[in-house]
């Protein structure tokens, strides 16, 4: 017994040896590439014509091991050992596969020396693929790839279906690429890089459009409806001013206001919608600077110049422009393919109908109502317009008045004969008539 506990002690260590020791981590991970590179080897004999059946099963069979192995080894690699190895996935022909080639290369913290390759991915007709690519970039040791990450536009990681190339409307130069992580399919903009110089690209349009290339302060200047420049003198502005201050005015002062505003009236009456808005609204929100904006930032798109690729019949609008620029993210010329939408229209009758032009004494008439807050003044307005266009409501508004209407000024106040608009208003002497201040019931009634 003892003999055979010694043989057994002295034996020990050679069974030890004898049993099998488990993998490391790094001799694992060498035989997961290994079956990887194997895997990559029998693809590429089954492909060996590339339009067979075989190929196309083989490849299905190789996307998900293979799209996981390059996952684990983003996960678990290096960058200076396992980057070369990502690489070219980023040319696989399945979206699984760069999408993974694009996580896996985040994984690794990339350099500048990936950028180029997750632009690439940045740009994938999948928007899956672009949004890890937009994560890798952002994750990237280099300040331009983080740059162009937060320029670009977020994609939906779930969307697997390959875009379309969207109808540019117009030629393009022969080198342009379509940039699908700058474009914003909400604003229509179609945004494109291209090479050689801008100026070569602002040549290309000119020619094509017969337009030359303006800057931006100069585009704005040519067309003023769509960015609100233009006269100082507004004619809708001193319409509005008048209209406003109208019910401040002493009842000498709104006769002698009215040949104002029906001239006004009558030179904003042929007013276009589009016209009208301008006149009205802020310039930050009319629809031209609205759309231009986005391209003036100098730290994304310096020196741009602006051409019309389409207008207005008028000529007064600018429908669609191409702004060129050199894209300071990107290094290179980019151009950008923009739509001004229209000045919404109030009613679609509004769009096919021109209305009627009122007579002069109709443009007096509307002016007086517009000042009209309730039974007093709408008795004065009986006075001066007994034939008037809204006779029938002023005539409502005095016969709901509670009493006799006190504020009324004298006879010898009020003009007598039918008003002639060309004539300038004869006041006669005396105190200014006060104008009641109307009662909360009436100020709903008011017209404009």
């Amino acid at each position: 017994m003892r003999l055979l506990a010694a043989l057994l002690l002295a034996l020990a260590p050679a069974l030890a040896a004898a049993q099998p020791r488990p993998p490391s981590a790094a001799e694992v991970e060498a035989d997961e590439l290994a079956a990887a590179l194997q895997m990559l080897e029998a693809l590429d004999a089954a492909c060996a014509d590339p339009d067979s059946t075989a190929c196309a099963i083989a490849r299905l069979n190789a996307v998900s091991p293979l799209s996981v192995a390059l996952v684990q080894l983003g996960e678990s690699g290096a960058h200076d050992a396992d980057a070369p190895r990502i690489r070219p996935f980023a040319a696989a022909n399945h979206p699984r596969l760069r999408w993974a080639a694009a996580v896996a290369l985040g994984a690794i913290r990339p350099t500048a020396e990936d950028t180029e390759t997750l632009l690439v991915l940045l740009n994938d007709f999948v928007p899956a693929v672009r949004a890890a690519a937009r994560a890798s970039l952002n994750a990237s040791e280099d300040p331009r790839a983080v740059g162009i990450a937060g320029a670009a536009l977020p994609s939906n990681d779930e969307a697997w279906r390959p875009e379309t190339f969207p109808d540019p409307g117009v030629a393009l130069p022969e080198s342009a690429t379509f940039l699908r992580f700058f474009s914003d399919r909400a604003t229509g903009a179609l945004v494109f890089s291209a090479e050689g110089s801008p100026a070569e690209a602002i040549a290309w349009f000119e020619r094509l459009t017969g337009n030359t290339a303006a800057t931006p302060d100069a585009f704005r200047t040519a067309y003023p409806v769509a960015f609100g420049g233009g006269s100082a003198e507004n004619p809708m502005q001193r319409l509005v001013e008048l209209g406003e201050r109208m019910a401040t005015m002493t009842f000498p002062e709104q006769i002698a206001a009215m040949a104002e505003l029906a001239e006004l009236q009558q030179q904003v009456s042929a007013y276009t919608p589009e016209q009208m808005m301008a006149a009205l609204a802020p310039a930050d929100e009319l629809p031209g600077n609205i759309a231009l904006e986005p391209w003036l930032a100098p730290a994304r798109f310096a020196d741009p110049m602006i051409l019309t690729l389409e207008e207005s019949e008028d000529g007064t609008l600018p429908r669609r422009i191409a702004i060129v620029y050199n894209d300071v993210l990107l290094g290179r010329t980019g151009f950008a393919l923009q739509p001004i939408p229209a000045a919404p229209r109030q009613t679609p009758a509004a769009a096919t109908t021109t209305p009627e032009p009122l007579s002069r004494e109709a443009l007096l008439d509307e002016a007086f109502w517009t000042t009209v807050t309730g039974g007093a003044s709408a008795a004065r307005y009986l006075e001066l317009f007994p034939e008037g266009r809204h006779r029938a409501e002023a005539e409502r508004l005095v016969a709901a008045l509670p009493g006799p209407v006190a504020d009324l000024p004298a006879p010898s106040l009020l003009p007598t004969a039918p008003v002639d608009p060309a004539a300038p208003a004869v006041i006669a002497p005396g105190p200014a008539p006060a104008i009641a201040t109307p009662a909360p019931e009436d100020r709903g009634q008011r017209r404009r």
